[in-house]
């Protein structure tokens, strides 16, 4: 399992040394919860590439953690699957209906959505990596990447899993 993020969280999630349950756009009565997702390619609805521009790169550079599951058990951490969430963490049933549209809409499968209630301190997570436009590589590159997608222009930044998995839309960014 992994949990994606951007370069503006890597920092402070550094700094704390654990992931914080997401409490922004979380609507009232819903559980906080540190989102992780089974899909090892891409998590299209944790990242929002169509927003960002090559200016902007160095914020929103996608990272992501992979889980080193055998140690949950030593930290007391519970990882609930998305229809687990859905029953008993207070998510209202429209805005997880809405979520599952909006993630077959992305590429995404809500089927590999889990969370965790609790803090998840950086020992449970393998090194992070970043997404350079063309896969995960180590984010003692990041600079390199940075530099990269500054140079070439934002089309590389649109060249996404998601978009590999659902062709149609490389036609949309002109990518074909």
């Amino acid at each position: 399992m992994y949990h994606y993020s951007k370069l503006a969280h890597f920092k402070k999630i550094s700094t704390d040394g654990y992931i914080k349950p997401a409490t922004a756009g979380v609507p009232a009565g819903e559980k906080p919860a540190v989102w992780l997702s089974s899909d090892e390619k891409w998590e299209a609805t944790a990242l929002i590439p169509n927003c960002m521009d090559k200016e902007k790169i160095d914020i929103f550079l996608p990272i992501r953690f992979k889980l080193k599951e055998s140690l949950l058990t030593n930290y007391n951490i519970a990882i609930v699957s998305w229809n687990k969430h859905k029953k008993h963490g207070g998510i209202p049933r429209e805005v997880a209906e809405n979520l599952e549209k909006a993630a077959l809409v992305q590429g995404s499968n809500s089927k590999k959505w889990f969370c965790c209630y609790t803090d998840i301190p950086l020992e449970c997570f393998e090194l992070p990596e970043a997404f350079d436009g063309r896969g995960w590589v180590s984010t003692d590159k990041i600079e390199e990447i940075i530099k990269s997608y500054k140079v070439y222009g934002k089309e590389q930044f649109y060249y996404t899993p998601s978009s590999i998995r659902r062709p149609s839309r490389l036609k949309k960014f002109n990518l074909r």
